[in-house]
C-alpha cells in the first residue's frame, strides 16, 4: 500500500522531502506482523543508506527505532542546520520510530537517538545532559551496522552508533595494531577550574630528540574510542604525519613545547603502552 505522505507528493509533482516522506522499505508496512518482519530483517544493518537518483553524489540516510514512545534523533550533520536534535516520526500503526535525511555520499558520522530524560541517567544512555533545567539521556542504535567504543563520564566504556556512505574514503587508520610506542599520563593544575586535569603524552618510535607536538582535546574520547596511538603509529608509518609528540587533554586548554606539556606532574609512574 502506498503511504498517504508519499501519495501526497507525487499527486502535488514535486520531489519527495526525504525527512518527510518514508522510504520504500518502510511505505509498505502497514502491520504489526509486517512491522515484526521488518525488525527481524533490520538487525546489523542500519541506517538504511540508498544512493538518490539522479545525484550521484548524495544519499538518503533511513534511521530506524523500534519503540512505542516517542524519541529524537541526534547526529554530527545536524549542526550544520543549527540544530542538535530533530524528532523521530512514527509509520503509522506500528511500532517503527523513522527519519530520513540527505547527505553527500563520502559521509561519515556518528549518531544517537534521544529521549527526555529524569535526575538520573537511564542505565541504558550512553550520555545524560542537563541543561537549562532539561535532561535527556542519548542511546546508541542496537541494530547498526557500524560502532565503535567511548568511556562515559562514569568510567565504564559502550557501544556507540557510527555510520559511512559508499564513497567514504578508506581509513586504514581506524584499523590499526597496538602502539609500539610509549604513552605517559599526567595532570595539569587548572586555577580556572579548580581542579587538576588529567594529560596523556604518547611519543612514536624513533620520535627524535626535538620533535613537533599535536595537541588534542578530548583526552578520554580519543584513548578509547579511538585508539589513537596506534592510529598515529599507522598514519606515521604510511607516510602520512610527520613523527612528533602527541599531548591529549580533557576538555582543557594545554601548553604544549616540543616534546613536552609544560606545566605538568606525572600523575604516578609513567606507563609505556609496551
Amino acid at each position: 500500500m502506498t503511504s498517504p505522505l508519499l501519495l501526497a507528493a507525487l499527486l502535488a509533482g514535486g520531489a519527495a522531502d526525504p525527512a518527510a516522506v518514508p522510504p520504500a522499505l518502510l511505505a509498505a508496512i502497514d502491520t504489526p506482523a509486517e512491522a515484526d518482519a521488518f525488525w527481524r530483517d533490520a538487525r546489523g544493518r542500519t541506517p538504511f543508506i540508498e544512493r538518490l537518483p539522479g545525484k550521484p553524489d548524495r544519499m538518503r540516510v533511513t534511521f530506524v527505532l523500534r519503540s512505542q514512545t516517542d524519541a529524537g534523533l541526534s547526529a554530527g550533520f545536524l549542526l550544520l542546520e543549527n540544530r542538535r536534535e530533530v524528532p523521530l516520526q512514527r509509520l503509522a500503526g506500528t511500532d517503527i520510530l523513522w527519519r530520513s535525511a540527505e547527505l553527500p555520499a563520502d559521509a561519515r558520522f556518528a549518531y544517537y537517538f534521544t529521549r527526555p530524560g529524569g535526575d538520573t541517567p537511564h542505565p541504558d544512555a550512553v550520555y545524560h545532559e542537563s541543561e537549562r533545567g532539561k535532561t535527556r539521556d542519548y542511546f546508541a542504535d542496537p541494530l547498526s551496522a557500524m560502532a565503535f567504543m567511548e568511556r562515559g563520564d562514569d568510567g565504564k566504556v559502550r557501544r556507540l552508533s557510527a555510520a559511512a556512505g559508499p564513497d567514504a574514503p578508506d581509513d586504514p587508520a581506524l584499523v590499526a595494531a597496538k602502539a609500539k610506542g610509549r604513552l605517559f599520563d599526567y595532570t595539569v593544575p587548572s586555577r580556572a577550574l579548580g581542579e587538576d586535569r588529567p594529560v596523556s603524552v604518547y611519543v612514536p618510535p624513533a620520535a627524535g630528540k626535538a620533535p613537533g607536538v599535536l595537541l588534542i582535546f578530548d583526552r578520554e574520547t580519543y584513548l578509547v574510542a579511538g585508539e589513537l596511538p596506534a592510529m598515529l603509529d599507522a598514519l606515521i608509518a604510511g607516510g602520512a604525519s610527520p613523527r612528533r609528540s602527541r599531548c591529549s587533554s580533557a576538555r582543557s586548554t594545554v601548553s604544549a613545547g616540543a616534546g613536552t606539556c609544560r606545566r605538568t606532574r606525572p600523575s604516578s609512574a609513567s606507563s609505556p603502552t609496551s
